[in-house]
């Protein structure tokens, strides 16, 4: 049954917005008059849902607890469904939540529908959820659930600010300088170098570069490989990696390998950009694509 959003005036002249089941528009304005409200937009919410859309860990958190929260107080699977669905201010997976509680309301399991959309559910919290529907603790594996996003995260975080820290500590760093350049005011570069195991490795992040397609077409054409035309290897690109903002016609979504989009907040980083730009030189927004 599809779901349709609204926007209506009840009796009192105030705004409501919600999302309601209906078989046809026709039927949603039916129920929404039921409920003495007056109808002013309705949309069908469950088109071209994207199955790759991704959602904050912090949204994620939320939802499980409150589905463990709602589940605990002995209401219905869908109908928690229908409430988070509503009350989530993530448009996007406000609609995936709506599509779950359609697929479980016909018949199928939590878990095979959760399935449906890898980027959001991986395969840790689909198995879970199936362990939990099985033995009939669906809210408490959603509690433990929230407990280990929260965790996790929680980690991430602190991993995510450790690794500043050796480019900073000159015990694993040896924060070599060059000489000073003449044709740059006579200002030192800055050089950090491992200092540790492994050498620069250690502390430097990485890059992910695939290298130019063209060079990829040229080994094909000019040097006689077969099958390594950039188009050739593709899709095989696409499905190792999983880009954190979502696949597209050179990016994929589904990967092992994690690939995360860089993040250009410093104003001199579009400064850069834009003196480029003005210089003649084309913008491309992925340098791995042609």
């Amino acid at each position: 049954m599809p779901a349709y959003s609204y926007k209506a005036f009840d009796s009192l002249g105030n705004e409501q917005i919600g999302r309601i089941n209906a078989d046809s528009e026709r039927a949603a304005r039916k129920q929404l008059k039921n409920l003495n409200l007056i109808p002013l937009e309705i949309t069908e919410t469950l088109k071209k849902v994207k199955r790759s859309v991704r959602v904050k860990t912090k949204t994620l958190v939320l939802i499980t607890r409150q589905l463990a929260t709602l589940l605990n107080s002995s209401i219905p699977l869908d109908e928690s469904l229908s409430i988070v669905s509503n009350h989530s201010s993530d448009d996007k997976f406000s609609k995936i939540l709506y599509s779950i509680r359609e697929d479980v309301m016909q018949g199928q399991r939590l878990s095979d529908a959760l399935k449906k959309y890898p980027s959001i559910f991986n395969n840790t919290y689909v198995s879970l959820i199936s362990a939990g529907d099985n033995s009939g603790k669906l809210d408490l594996m959603f509690s433990n659930l929230a407990d280990y996003l929260e965790d996790s995260e929680s980690v991430r975080q602190k991993v995510i600010s450790a690794l500043a820290y050796p480019l900073s500590n000159d015990s694993v760093n040896w924060a070599y300088e060059s000489e000073a350049d003449t044709y740059m005011n006579n200002r030192q570069m800055y050089c950090p170098r491992g200092r540790v195991l492994g050498g620069s490795s250690s502390i430097n992040g990485m890059a992910y570069v695939r290298g130019h397609a063209f060079d990829y077409n040229r080994w094909a054409q000019i040097d006689g490989c077969q099958g390594w035309s950039y188009s050739d290897c593709l899709p095989y690109f696409k499905r190792a990696e999983s880009l954190d903002i979502g696949g597209d016609t050179y990016r994929g979504s589904d990967g092992p390998l994690k690939v995360t989009a860089g993040k250009m907040n410093n104003p001199l980083h579009k400064a850069w950009m834009k003196a480029g730009k003005e210089a003649g030189y084309p913008i491309t927004e992925d340098p791995n694509g042609y």
